[in-house]
């Protein structure tokens, strides 16, 4: 990967409620890190807050263990440490409050384990980036953290002029787009990023949610279904094809209303309106107490989007 971290960023859909804007800082155990691994250059700690279609944010590992992210909201986040190649070495949910740092610690990995490896393509090896489309890279991260998005795009779409085989670019072009509402252009780079990149589930991930997010529902499905065969824990993705099947269940149609629930649930760390979603089908279902959980659940989320229609729901029951 030539030293310049890929996206390993999994968009989410966004809400309009009141938040807190953050500063959290974090560091990493490395007490169990293998050797294999070279601090600052091979660790990121990635952030993916639970509201849908919001994306997340990442920060490099410094060489103490130390990592910080700016303007974060607060309430529920998916908390994953990966390596450069999108190796995930854990990954937990927590709540950012700014109370405390974040605290990572990590499994051991002893001998027995095989070192940390990834995919790289014969035309990577054969043809390397070259190091102005790295450069270009490089800042378009840094403006990405300063929340600068039509700065980041310009360095990036200069890092894929460069080299249009640069699939990590190509993904963090397709985020910024879609950070700046341009749904078509970001969909369009992570369908490239696909087309040239080793199979991974946070590229097909965030090309489910750009097309859901266009309402191209069968091709959210088939990359959705892609981003599972890679990580069948995909959180994002089963929270695309829960809601793609939920939309056709209701009245009479009740025949995938287990289906939507499972990807659902399976999706609630995404956002937690899935809650509102199943108790709407719970209710089609004609199953009283599972709407009263759900709606109970949906409050107790902390969201506050849907807390009033909530609220009167169940009060109705």
């Amino acid at each position: 990967m030539n030293g310049i971290r890929a996206s390993v960023l999994a968009l989410t859909l966004s809400v309009c409620h009141a938040e807190t804007i953050l500063s959290v800082r974090g560091n990493v155990d490395t007490n169990n890190l293998t050797p294999n691994l070279t601090m600052g250059t091979s660790l990121l700690v990635v952030l993916e807050p639970s509201e849908p279609f919001k994306p997340g944010l990442e920060s490099s590992v410094n060489a103490d263990g130390s990592f910080e992210f700016r303007d974060v909201s607060s309430g529920m986040h998916r908390l994953r440490l990966t390596t450069t190649i999108g190796e995930t070495l854990s990954e937990e949910m927590v709540n950012v409050n700014g109370a405390r740092p974040i605290s990572i610690h990590l499994p051991i990995r002893d001998s027995a384990h095989k070192p940390v490896s990834g995919l790289v393509s014969a035309q990577r090896l054969l043809h390397p980036t070259p190091k102005k489309a790295l450069r270009a890279f490089a800042e378009a991260q840094k403006e990405s953290e300063k929340g600068r998005s039509a700065e980041a795009i310009r360095k990036l779409q200069l890092a894929v002029s460069l080299d249009p085989d640069y699939f990590e670019a190509r993904s963090n072009l397709g985020v910024q787009y879609m950070r700046t509402g341009q749904r078509a252009e970001a969909a369009e780079q992570f369908e490239k990023a696909a087309a040239i990149a080793p199979p991974a589930a946070p590229v097909y991930g965030n090309l489910a949610v750009a097309y859901l997010s266009m309402g191209k529902l069968e091709e959210a499905s088939q990359a959705a279904g892609r981003t599972l065969e890679l990580d069948k824990s995909h959180p994002a993705a089963h929270f695309v094809l829960g809601s793609i099947i939920a939309r056709g269940v209701g009245g009479a149609r009740l025949e995938r209303a287990k289906e939507a629930i499972f990807h659902l649930r399976q999706g609630a760390p995404v956002s937690a309106r899935v809650h509102m979603e199943i108790a709407r089908i719970d209710e089609a279902l004609g199953d009283r107490a599972g709407v009263i959980e759900e709606l109970r659940l949906y409050l107790k989320s902390g969201e506050s989007l849907y807390r009033a229609e909530a609220e009167r729901w169940l009060a109705s029951y």
